[in-house]
């Protein structure tokens, strides 16, 4: 599995408490439902994430699989992913203030597995 970033790698914005960033990244898709595919997946994200920004108050981080039209020559921005392309999203990430706080799966819009709590979301539920 290898994680490619994606167009607008990085999105700098101000937050309701200090600074926002978020960065992009494209990989093939697998099933969520794999614990070993899982498993690379929280490691992948973890070591490309690093030491999360300390001078930002929320860090998020997009994983989206990769399409025809979501690929290495996006030349989109931040705007032209958000709520538009949730059906091709696979992970969303956030730390707050340095923790982990949200690590979502999602397949087809939907939050379908928390990794933080190791557990399928059940219901699941519309990521937006």
């Amino acid at each position: 599995m290898e994680i490619i970033p994606l167009s607008p790698y990085q999105h700098e914005f101000p937050g309701h408490y200090g600074a926002s960033r978020s960065d992009y990244f494209l990989t093939s898709p697998g099933d969520w439902r794999d614990a070993g595919y899982r498993a690379r997946l929280d490691e992948m994200l973890r070591k490309t994430a690093g030491d999360t920004p300390k001078n930002v108050d929320l860090y998020s981080l997009y994983l989206y699989k990769k399409t025809a039209s979501l690929n290495e020559t996006f030349s989109g921005d931040a705007d032209a992913l958000r709520g538009v392309h949730d059906e091709d999203l696979i992970s969303y990430v956030r730390w707050l203030r340095g923790d982990l706080d949200i690590f979502y799966l999602i397949e087809n819009g939907d939050v379908v597995y928390d990794l933080l709590a190791n557990e399928p979301v059940t219901p699941p539920w519309e990521f937006d």
